[in-house]
């Protein structure tokens, strides 16, 4: 399209220099410049608008605008696009291709052609080949506009590592005399490479590279590698001698790629910064010479075109188009599934397969497989194609779909969809019974019913009961649950399940309430007048019920599971004198007239108990000496339940003492070591749980107040012995005391009066009966509580002292009575100072200062 902009100058100002811009629907097309012409080299329907130049003057001083031309592009006829099916353009020899001629007007006639030369025409978009060549097919409509060539190839199959080609730069188009460089890419390295063209085998010492340095028109053609004994698909390259632009495009194009477009420019012309690029003639971007296309799919095939302002002289440029066609190719076909070739029963097997075929220049690619029923996930991706259900239910019909992933997650296809429907095998069971209402005793029948499907009428089928959720009847070929005497314990919510003897179908039916109908209440045990019964007292039992109806029922009495009365019509039992035999758990039951309901009352424990009489306390031994143990046994010569209580002093003898242990259920008190605090009067009390009033008790006291200290066990002439070297080593000691005692006396004999002095008046003082018979500690009131069982030792003086020795403190029985208040003499011996030391031994000893006491008997009376 060519538009001109028509003005002539003033002769008088011929040489005044002119501009002129042109601009569609108010929008500038082309700037100023000195050529009065807008050219467009391949028109558009886009380019149709309402169109005005503008002239000017070199200096701007005069503008001059032209009225509007309207151009309307007429919409020429649409070229026709092949598809194919599957959507790659290089198959294994022998596979199977549709080719869909696309077109607008479905009543037009399509014309095949192989290469130049026209197969046959049709009315039908279709043509189906089955693939054995290389070989170029295009389409037309009435033989007047045709398609882009599509280029089918054959590759070998069964190559698990097929060399691939690549080119660099990665264009499968370029001009004439531009440098492109082809890579033949391994697995691993090869021994040989070797190169074809268009089929022919290329001669020369050739290595993994093939470079064309300069190309020509005759380069044009399709490359393929030889590694080793292996053959590459092919590569096509066109190289283009007759055009200043061109689209560039990769060779082959797969989905979910990436690629790049580039508007190419014939070297030597100049041109503007921006590049328009359209697909099916809609813009797309206006960017730089490369459009980046991420991620692609299928539906990106199409026409792609590219728009630069060329400048080809100063006085002549304008927009030049270049086109290519770019057919996205699939990485693997739709998938499909199938539906099964036979019906699906309800506990058959299922199996659904995903079928799909890889793309053979991709056939390394690994696919991930998914199931899906109404829309939700039954199988998640995984390697296997195949979803597989081997016991069919009901609940898994419904429409299935299937879809294929690339491992990457790049590429994702969904199937058709398929309508799987489970034929039933047999109904939902139910529960019927024969009656209504069901009495205690009366035989309850239950029925599990369902019905086979007539095409599996052979089918065998087991039945069982719940109730409840626990089992009460188990799998068997019978659907009937009898119970010849229903009991209340047999009400409650029924379930059936049927399934058949593979388990492979199991049905379960819904909740059937069972309410058995009581025919009398639970029996309860009644004692009169209570559970405590006196010894000779009488017992009357009675086994209380409610009949809901009139019918006779039957007593039995049991003591200790032991019958104690047959069963009668009587409901009471009497005992006319308990004893203790008498004393056990007591039940009743209750049953009707026939038998077939029995009831059982709960267990009542009664007592008979006897009063407490002949208690008396011994001892384990009659003579025991310091550091030996003491038992004290309480026993009884009759009474029920006895409860045995001991006490010392009056005092209650406590399990935790530390001092005493009670044993046998407190009948025995043990005294691991008697003391002097053990001396005193102990009693045992018993009683057992008859009323206050009649409760009795008997109290037996022992006492003793000398724990007498036992020699130790062994022969005479061993103990003599040992006593005479005491006695040696005693007598040593007081010489050396005395001495040490005279020398202190000699070195300090005023310190050492003062001292006896003190010792003496504290003696005197403290420790002298008072003629009120008590001792100077005492007040007026008597010993203090505390200290009442504590003996005296008001005669020791209480200052430390290096030198005292006791022979014994002997604690004597009081004869006579006893009494609580009663308490022990102490006796004390000590040893006399009779003398001192003179002379140098006073010099050699320090700090030795001892008191010396008399003899003397400390008694209380």
């Amino acid at each position: 399209m060519t538009v001109r902009c028509d003005t002539k100058l003033n002769p008088l100002r011929g040489g005044t220099e002119l501009h002129f811009a042109f601009y569609r629907d108010g929008r500038t097309v082309r700037g100023y410049n000195v050529s009065d012409t807008y050219r467009v080299w391949s028109s558009q329907q886009e380019d149709s608008g309402n169109y005005t130049c503008e002239v000017r003057t070199a200096s701007d001083t005069v503008r001059k605008m032209s009225k509007k031309l309207s151009i309307q592009i007429q919409r020429a006829a649409v070229k026709p696009v092949i598809t194919l099916s599957p959507n790659w353009n290089q198959f294994y020899w022998g596979d199977s291709v549709t080719l869909s001629c696309s077109v607008g007007s479905p009543e037009v006639y399509i014309y095949w052609y192989k290469g130049e030369q026209r197969m046959y025409w049709t009315q039908s978009k279709q043509y189906e080949i089955t693939v054995t060549t290389t070989e170029m097919y295009k389409c037309s409509v009435d033989d007047k506009v045709y398609s882009p060539p599509v280029r089918l190839g054959v590759i070998d199959n069964g190559i698990p590592n097929r060399p691939v080609v690549t080119l660099s730069p990665p264009w499968g188009t370029v001009f004439e005399n531009e440098m492109i460089t082809m890579t033949c890419n391994t697995a691993k390295n090869a021994m040989y490479y070797y190169w074809k063209k268009d089929g022919v085998q290329m001669y020369g010492n050739f290595n993994e590279e093939l470079q064309i340095r300069s190309s020509k028109i005759q380069d044009s053609g399709d490359y393929q590698c030889i590694a080793g004994n292996y053959l590459s698909s092919f590569v096509r390259l066109e190289v283009i001698s007759k055009a200043h632009l061109i689209l560039q495009a990769p060779p082959d194009v797969f989905e979910g790629d990436s690629f790049h477009l580039r508007c190419h420019r014939l070297q030597g012309y100049r041109d503007e910064a921006v590049t328009l690029f359209y697909k099916d003639n809609e813009q797309l971007e206006s960017t730089n010479d490369i459009l980046h296309i991420q991620n692609v799919s299928t539906a990106m095939s199409g026409m792609y075109k590219c728009k630069k302002h060329i400048e080809f002289d100063p006085r002549n440029d304008g927009w030049i188009w270049a086109e290519t066609y770019i057919s996205v190719q699939d990485h693997f076909t739709t998938p499909k599934i199938d539906n099964p070739p036979y019906p699906i029963q309800e506990g058959g097997d299922m199996t659904l397969t995903c079928s799909t075929r890889h793309n053979p220049l991709r056939e390394n690619t690994n696919l991930k497989f998914a199931f899906y029923r109404n829309g939700r996930i039954v199988q998640d991706f995984s390697k296997d194609e195949t979803y597989r259900s081997w016991e069919a239910q009901l609940e898994d019909s419904g429409n299935y779909t299937c879809e294929v992933r690339t491992a990457s997650d790049t590429v994702r296809k969904n199937s058709n969809v398929i309508s799987i429907l489970i034929q039933e095998l047999f109904p939902t069971p139910e529960i019927r019974t024969s009656s209504s209402s069901i009495q205690e005793g009366d035989e309850m029948t239950l029925r599990c019913h369902t019905a086979l499907n007539s095409l599996r009428g052979g089918t065998e089928l087991h039945f069982a009961f719940y109730r409840d959720g626990q089992t009460v009847k188990k799998f068997s070929i019978s659907n009937t649950y009898r119970v010849p005497s229903a009991q209340l314990e047999d009400s409650g919510n029924y379930i059936c399940e049927v399934r058949t003897a593979s388990n492979t179908v199991r049905k379960n039916s819904k909740t059937f309430p069972v309410q058995i109908q009581e025919l009398f209440t639970s029996p309860e045990i009644r004692v009169d007048p209570s559970v405590l019964v006196e010894e000779g007292k009488q017992v009357t039992l009675e086994c209380v019920t409610n009949g809901k109806r009139s019918t006779s029922l039957l007593y039995t009495f049991y003591k200790d599971s032991q019958s104690v009365r047959s069963t009668s019509r009587k409901s009471n039992y009497v005992i006319g004198k308990a004893g203790e035999e008498n004393s056990g758990s007591y039940q009743c039951s209750v049953q009707s007239w026939d038998g077939k309901v029995w009831k059982n009352s709960t267990h009542v424990d009664i007592l008979v108990q006897s009063p407490i009489s002949g208690v008396s306390i011994t001892m384990d031994k009659g003579d025991f000496g310091q550091g030996e143990s003491l038992r004290l046994n309480c026993s009884i010569e009759k009474g029920t339940s006895p409860v045995f209580l001991w006490l010392h002093n009056e005092t209650v003898v406590d399990q935790n003492s530390k001092f005493y242990q009670l044993q046998d259920n407190g009948t025995v008190l043990y005294i691991q070591s008697p003391q002097s605090h053990h001396t005193g009067t102990y009693r045992c009390q018993v009683s057992n749980k008859l009323s206050a009033s009649e409760s009795s008790f008997v109290v037996e006291a022992f006492h003793f107040s000398q724990i007498t200290e036992k020699p130790p066990l062994g022969s005479m002439h061993v103990i003599w012995p040992v006593l005479g070297v005491l006695l040696l080593m005693l007598l040593f000691v007081i010489i050396l005391m005395f001495v040490k005692r005279r020398k202190f006396s000699l070195l300090f004999p005023s310190l050492h009066r003062q001292q006896n002095q003190q010792n003496s008046e504290s003696i005197s003082d403290k420790d002298r009966p008072r003629d009120d018979g008590r001792s100077a500690n005492e007040g007026e009131n008597g010993p203090d509580e505390s200290d009442r069982n504590q003996h005296l030792y008001g005669n020791v003086s209480s200052q430390e002292e290096d030198d005292i020795c006791y022979t014994y403190i002997d604690i004597s029985k009081i004869q006579g009575p006893t009494n609580k208040k009663d308490e022990p003499s102490v006796v004390y011996s000590v040893i006399q100072h009779s003398g001192a030391s003179t002379g140098s031994q006073a010099t050699q000893e320090k700090d030795d200062s001892a008191n010396i006491y008399q003899n003397f008997n400390a008694e209380r009376h």
